[in-house]
């Protein structure tokens, strides 16, 4: 009932207007409906508000393509493709992180420093895979991997005070005590208590 479907959606509009999700759902009954103008501008707001779903480029694809604005649409499904493959990069990056987690455990370090390495490569911008690489890799021996790893996810996510503390560690160690200073001061401002 797709009619009951848009006045519901409508009211909670009026409710919660920049609410991202429930104009893409306006958007989505609208394309169901053919009113493709409507529906572009409903999911142009959504994506403008934030809403993260691929699903809402794909939405948008259909309503331009309806409304002859090929390039328009072939853009959109472009960017619904790409942020597929990114939600599935970082599905695998999450289930080799765990897989990390549970080897390390285990003791079995090999094993970790493989799955932290699938986590990395499949999310090269989040800091906390770089971090557990780290740990792997100190626990490997390997002091200058853990060092790189850790330089990686500082850059990425200053406020990691646990890796902030370790490459301040590691720097000391090193004979470069300024750097470390540097280091430790981020990690206690990230974690005063």
């Amino acid at each position: 009932d797709l009619d009951h479907a848009r006045a519901h959606v409508e009211q909670a509009i009026a409710l919660r207007p920049d609410d991202s999700n429930l104009h893409y759902n306006l958007g989505i009954v609208l394309v169901s409906q053919r009113d493709f103008q409507r529906a572009k501008n409903e999911l142009q707001k959504s994506i403008a508000l934030g809403e993260s779903v691929p699903q809402v480029h794909f939405e948008l694809a259909k309503a331009l393509r309806s409304l002859g604005d090929s390039e328009g649409s072939n853009s959109e499904l472009q960017t619904y493709q790409q942020m597929r493959k990114a939600d599935e990069a970082n599905l695998e990056a999450v289930d080799a992180s765990r897989q990390g987690d549970q080897t390390l455990a285990a003791g079995d370090i090999k094993e970790a420093l493989l799955q932290y390495r699938l986590a990395v490569d499949r999310a090269p911008g989040n800091a906390i895979y770089k971090y557990k690489l780290s740990v792997a890799l100190h626990q490997s021996g390997d002091i200058a991997g853990e060092q790189a790893q850790l330089a990686q996810a500082v850059k990425l996510k200053p406020d990691l005070a646990a890796a902030q503390r370790q490459l301040g560690y590691l720097l000391d160690r090193g004979g470069d005590p300024d750097a470390a200073v540097t280091h430790f001061r981020a990690a206690v401002q990230a974690a005063p208590n």
